[in-house]
């Protein structure tokens, strides 16, 4: 099997490898020169990618990487997983789609598999895709139009889930002889398909998905606050909840949501409602509350700082990725609260400047990190992340995120 894959970031090259592990060859298709040169010396910049088996599939002549579309007429399928970010004012962007479904319109073969991965909202592979890829071989389409399906991307950076573990859920307008060749082509890396009605349905469940968690993101983050001012520790709290084996699903609370789902997703899902005059308040008060995080966390440690009258010109902050475990900044709240707090970002506690440091800002729970080096060092230390449960000092050192007791309260 022959596969192409469109875009190759955090969802697109991980998905590329899949597929060469499984013995496919496949066609890496980025714009960025950069990206291409270095995935060509077998040197990866996606943490979920190992660059020696990068290397050993460069060698055996498994991938392919290459800036042009010229060769995607030879696969037997197609995936597309570029970027949908949004604009300033939080509105969709999916120039990124039309861009590359023009290109696959000019190369495109009858009967070819082409899959979306792209997280958007319901209605962009027929209304957006299809629309940029039929600018290009309309002619050849009335004869034997490609099999254009859409299933969302369910990368977890830093996850020990591999991702071909993850159900693709699936959505595709054909006959059963579409559907199962497409259903043939998942199945091939190893994935299990989960097949829905259209590809809107499947649209739709990935915004779902990540709207939820940013809602229940939020309310934990409140609680927390809440917690503080109660002089509870809602670590505890959420602990003893989750031992209700119904009814309940831990989240946790944070300095703030990073990433590519979370903080952009719900915004695709309100700007579609919102063409079918649907308010989602819900949206709207959650997305408000994870993004205001970054500078409840800057006035807290200031607080902290000023009671200790600490200098507030040696700030250090660990963690530059918005989760442990991966080198994906996407998103992090690192870089907001940065430049809230006039801050160093940084990723290894035990260098020097910890020890020329005031206080330290825990951001993600790395299990990297030294923490007691920290205690040991830093006259104050904030844990944003329950990266700590249980550990104290003499003099009261460590500020906890969501905990009360807290000096000035």
């Amino acid at each position: 099997m022959i596969v192409a894959v469109v875009g190759l970031g955090y969802v697109g090259l991980p998905l590329a490898m899949a597929y060469a592990d499984a013995g496919a060859k496949v066609i890496g298709i980025d714009v960025d020169e950069d990206r291409v040169e270095s995935l060509k010396r077998g040197e990866s910049y996606v943490s979920d990618v190992d660059g020696t088996e990068l290397d050993f599939h460069n060698e055996r002549g498994d991938l392919y990487f290459t800036t042009s579309y010229e060769h995607i007429g030879k696969a037997d399928a197609i995936f597309v997983c570029v970027p949908t970010p949004f604009d300033k004012q939080k509105h969709p962007d999916t120039s990124y789609i039309r861009s590359a479904g023009q290109s696959i319109g000019n190369h495109v073969r009858e009967n070819q598999v082409v899959i979306l991965e792209s997280t958007s909202w319901p209605g962009t592979t027929a209304e957006v895709f299809w629309d940029a890829m039929s600018e290009g071989m309309p002619s050849l389409w009335e004869m034997a139009p490609p099999i254009v399906a859409f299933s969302s991307e369910r990368i977890n950076p830093g996850s020990e889930i591999h991702i071909t573990q993850i159900p693709k859920v699936v959505g595709l307008y054909g006959d059963r002889a579409d559907r199962e060749k497409v259903l043939d082509i998942l199945r091939f890396a190893g994935f299990t398909p989960h097949l829905v009605s259209s590809p809107e349905v499947a649209e739709m469940s990935k915004l779902l998905e990540n709207t939820f968690r940013a809602v229940n993101i939020a309310l934990v983050n409140e609680v927390a606050m809440l917690c503080e001012k109660m002089n509870l520790d809602v670590w505890e709290v959420i602990e003893a909840a989750a031992t209700k084996p119904y009814g309940f699903m831990p989240f946790y609370p944070g300095p703030g949501v990073g990433g590519h789902c979370i903080p952009i997703d719900p915004y695709y899902l309100h700007a579609k409602a919102l063409e079918y005059n649907v308010h989602m308040r819900s949206i709207e008060t959650a997305m408000a509350i994870n993004e205001g995080m970054p500078q409840y966390v800057a006035d807290l440690v200031m607080r902290e700082a000023a009671y200790r009258k600490l200098d507030t010109e040696k700030i250090v902050l660990l963690g530059s990725s918005y989760k442990p475990n991966t080198n994906d900044t996407r998103g992090a709240p690192s870089a907001e609260i940065s430049l809230l707090l006039d801050a160093v970002i940084c990723d290894d506690p035990d260098i020097g400047i910890m020890s020329h440091t005031d206080i330290a800002v825990v951001l993600v729970k790395s299990t990297d990190y030294n923490y007691q080096y920290l205690l040991d060092n830093v006259p104050l230390v904030v844990d944003c992340c329950n990266a700590m449960p249980g550990m104290s000092t003499t003099d009261n050192s460590i500020v906890r995120l969501g905990v009360g007791d807290k000096i000035l309260w």
